[in-house]
């Protein structure tokens, strides 16, 4: 009797020293989850990224991640101050950062998402908990009312001058196959695009994008105003434009009306003069101010922006002169639509089926805009 009461308590002894083992496992997962801190399987996205605040804060913050899934947040990339640190679990498809100090003290129960990209960056969805600041993922953005994403954009190890490009404002060229793609990133976060092509059986065509966007150091995210999301068309449709650490700049875009899905391009600065891709030409007589009548042309540039000049026939009027973006798409929608330089709001553009455009402009400096119609000049 004395024996079976022995075996017993052993085994309730045994029972509370693995009770106790697992208790002191500092990993809230548990083991076996694909990569975790404290379980010894290397994390798969473990290494150093960069993440730029802009345009909510002039700040650009390191998050380093260790093959065991231990890491932390600071002001440089050598990590001399650590500004928040923890653990991050894979869970299922996505990562769960699990915060153990802020700003130097404890804190518990304070997490944030992270999905990886396809091209390798890092989303962040919930609170990146930095120093004494909190910065939300997304976070709106006041002048778009859009809901904006931080990413975690992998830095290269090549010492101080080694960090991944970052992308520069500018106009942008790439092409792919029939299309011939310009992209214009604007200051003030707002894109333009325009594209030419030739296609089989319907001859030359042009289409065209605008929207507005947020620009991450190596990233730029492009939310369009043209064409919506294939999976929810209530939605506006996302395309990017990403910098990778030899320079080569990507678009992942969509090209026209008639193409499916988003491609990805090589693109690159331009730095030449834009080649001419359509010229107009049109007459308006007013009804008031003695019947005057005006010469107009357009010229419109391969990256979409035009130039419109009106001339008074008899002479009396200073010629009127007016820039901006022009988008045309005269197969599918017979379509544009018309932005003045230092405007926001897009007037419409309408194609008819010989390729005249009819929108509304000023012919006199000074005068409402009223409704022109312009005919392409064929090409000599």
């Amino acid at each position: 009797m004395k024996k079976t009461w022995k075996a017993l308590l052993a085994a309730m002894l045994a029972a509370v020293m693995v009770f106790g083992l697992v208790a002191c496992n500092d990993n809230p997962e548990g083991p076996g989850t694909g990569g975790n801190g404290g379980n010894g399987t290397k994390i798969e996205i473990a290494g150093t990224y960069k993440i730029d605040l802009s345009p909510f804060m002039q700040l650009t913050i390191y998050l380093k991640v260790e093959e065991n899934g231990n890491f932390k947040f600071s002001d440089t990339k050598a990590f001399e101050k650590e500004k928040s640190s923890g653990t991050v679990s894979k869970v299922e498809d996505a990562y769960l950062m699990l915060y153990k100090k802020v700003n130097g003290s404890d804190v518990t129960g304070e997490t944030c998402n992270l999905t990886k990209e396809t091209n390798g960056n890092l989303k962040f969805v919930g609170k990146i908990l930095y120093g004494t600041v909190t910065i939300n993922s997304p976070m709106q953005n006041e002048d778009t009312e859009e809901d904006v994403y931080f990413y975690a954009v992998p830095a290269t190890n090549d010492g101080e001058e080694g960090e991944s490009e970052t992308l520069e404002i500018g106009l942008y060229y790439g092409a792919d196959g029939i299309y011939q793609y310009y992209l214009n990133l604007l200051e003030g976060g707002s894109f333009t695009a325009f594209v030419s092509y030739e296609m089989q059986g319907m001859g030359a065509g042009f289409a065209y994008d605008y929207g507005t966007y947020t620009k991450m150091g190596a990233m730029c995210r492009m939310t369009s105003s043209v064409y919506k999301d294939k999976e929810d068309t209530t939605k506006p449709l996302t395309e990017s434009v990403t910098v990778d650490s030899e320079g080569v700049v990507k678009a992942d875009v969509k090209l026209s009306p008639f193409a499916k899905d988003t491609k990805e391009i090589t693109v690159s600065a331009v730095k030449d003069e834009v080649g001419i891709a359509a010229n107009f030409t049109g007459t308006k007589t007013m009804t008031m101010g003695g019947g005057a009548t005006f010469n107009l042309e357009m010229t419109v540039l391969m990256d979409g922006s035009y130039t419109f000049t009106s001339t008074d026939a008899a002479g009396e009027n200073e010629p009127y002169t007016e820039t901006g973006f022009i988008g045309i798409e005269g197969m599918l929608t017979r379509k544009g639509v018309l932005i003045p330089q230092g405007m926001n709001t897009p007037g419409e553009v309408i194609v008819d089926e010989n390729g005249a455009i009819t929108i509304k402009i000023p012919v006199v400096q000074g005068t409402p805009r009223g409704d022109v119609t312009l005919t392409p000049v064929s090409a000599a």
